[in-house]
């Protein structure tokens, strides 16, 4: 994927979780306890100069009270195969596969 792309898919991210924040009426300081991080490091997100892990995603969504898919466009999505090593899947807590996976589902049909 080129540099462009990808850009601009993690500005589409962040600007998601800047709308569903604001919809959940929370602080970028709020949200940055509930997940750990420093509010720069939410700021970062947002302004897509820092790169949330799968993980990280699945956990801001859960925290937004949105799914996985509503932060990420639609375009992106591709095969979890095609992304991950079969290592890299077993390795995923069963609460983050069970989430992309019912992610990945709704997606296919």
């Amino acid at each position: 994927m080129d540099i462009d792309k990808q850009n601009k898919i993690y500005q589409f991210v962040g600007d998601n979780i800047k709308l569903y924040r604001g919809r959940s009426k929370m602080t970028q300081g709020e949200l940055a306890l509930k997940i750990g991080l420093s509010r720069a490091s939410v700021v970062n997100i947002e302004k897509a100069r820092q790169q949330p892990s799968l993980h990280l995603l699945i956990e801001i969504a859960e925290n937004l009270g949105v799914e996985l898919y509503d932060l990420i466009p639609k375009q992106a999505l591709v095969r979890l195969e095609d992304v991950l090593e079969e290592e890299e899947i077993r390795q995923l807590p069963e609460k983050d596969l069970s989430q992309l996976n019912k992610f990945l589902d709704s997606h296919r049909k």
